[in-house]
């Protein structure tokens, strides 16, 4: 066992050069199909949680299943890999936790576990993947639990869950705090613009207009909105791919930006189950798609995915003051958000996106 643990912490470096991407497009991919279904209101998602989940699965799965979340996460034939790739996150999930707290809860009937499920367990992703009776592990990341009783039989549930927590590096002031028109998907609305001139980083395309806004930490926020305000959001949706993401990434530069963006939260939950089938992810639902038993094969049931996350003067929090603006005395390009636009949070050294979301509906 210990020569086999060896041999896979080997391949970790390969997966950390190539798993960005492969994460990443996962992200995106799983975004634009919630959306598609999900548009009419607001929702974000943390999808590392959803794919480290799938990984899991993805250990105990059978022929047509693991074939379809290898495609859906690109992901190496090799299972082994995908071990290392979910021992990494798993690890870094936990020193994380300060900023973006994740869990997956993983809801089983009482029939008696497979070995292969067990060995994994017990050889190597312990002790971020807990098995427990009835109450989750606090200092777990994925929980494998009991049903309770009025839950349904035979298929696999599964919710995961995510609280973003973070402050700005140049915090807005709230007394710079302005009214104005934000033009919802679902009718103009009046709502409150937090102002600052300050330095981000900012890009304008073609089609669109990024801003980078900096967390006191290794995080950023990126808002993206189409140039054009008579161009819905999901034209911009539907041709954000892995491409114009890593376009903005390398193209962002670093300038004093006159910025105005609202204040928002965005607490949602929701379903992933026909999303995740839209991705290729059919067989995953049935029957026999996994070896979590030992006795009789099993498939997912239920699936969803809780998320908050909260864009004020201070980051996720409220201020009561912030440093004034230093205003250059130049003519300033400027980004103002008063039309849909999507968001994303990253890591600013490995690239990965973190969070994702979109805030277009009034009272979505």
């Amino acid at each position: 066992m210990e020569a086999h643990w060896k041999s896979l912490i080997l391949l970790l470096v390969f997966r950390l050069i190539v798993g960005t991407d492969q994460g990443n497009n996962f992200t995106l991919n799983l975004f634009k199909e919630v959306y598609n279904l999900e548009s009419d209101r607001n929702f974000v998602l943390s999808p590392p949680i959803i794919r480290a989940t799938l990984l899991f699965l993805y250990l105990t799965a059978n022929w047509n299943a693991a074939l379809e979340i290898q495609q859906a996460l690109q992901l190496p034939p090799d299972k082994s890999e995908a071990i290392v790739e979910l021992k990494n996150y798993l690890v870094k999930s936990i020193d994380d936790r300060a900023q973006l707290p994740v869990s997956s809860q993983i809801y089983r009937d009482p029939s008696e576990l497979s070995d292969i499920l067990l060995e994994l367990l017990d050889g190597y992703i312990k002790p971020e993947v807990s098995l427990l009776s009835y109450n989750d592990d606090p200092s777990a990341v994925i929980s494998v639990l009991l049903k309770s009783t009025y839950m349904p039989n035979y298929n696999l549930l599964i919710s995961t869950a995510f609280n973003f927590s973070a402050t700005w590096r140049n915090p807005f002031n709230p007394q710079s705090v302005r009214s104005g028109m934000f033009k919802f998907s679902n009718g103009y609305h009046q709502v409150s613009f937090m102002k600052k001139t300050a330095r981000f980083g900012i890009l304008k395309l073609e089609q669109l207009t990024a801003l980078e806004m900096l967390y006191n930490s290794d995080l950023s926020m990126i808002l993206v909105l189409p140039n054009d305000e008579d161009v819905p959001l999901s034209s911009l949706v539907k041709d954000f791919n892995l491409k114009t993401y890593r376009t903005i990434d390398s193209r962002l530069r670093q300038r004093f930006v006159e910025v105005a963006i609202p204040r928002f939260v965005v607490d949602s939950s929701v379903p992933l189950g026909m999303s995740l089938a839209r991705m290729g992810m059919v067989s995953s639902f049935l029957a026999n798609a996994f070896d979590f038993y030992r006795y009789r094969g099993s498939g997912l049931g239920p699936m969803d995915h809780v998320g908050s996350i909260r864009v004020l003067e201070g980051g996720t929090v409220e201020v009561e003051e912030a440093l004034e603006d230093t205003v250059p005395p130049a003519l300033l390009p400027s980004f103002r958000a008063d039309r849909p636009f999507l968001f994303l949070v990253r890591n600013t050294t490995s690239k990965d996106i973190l969070v994702i979301g979109h805030h277009s509906n009034f009272n979505g």
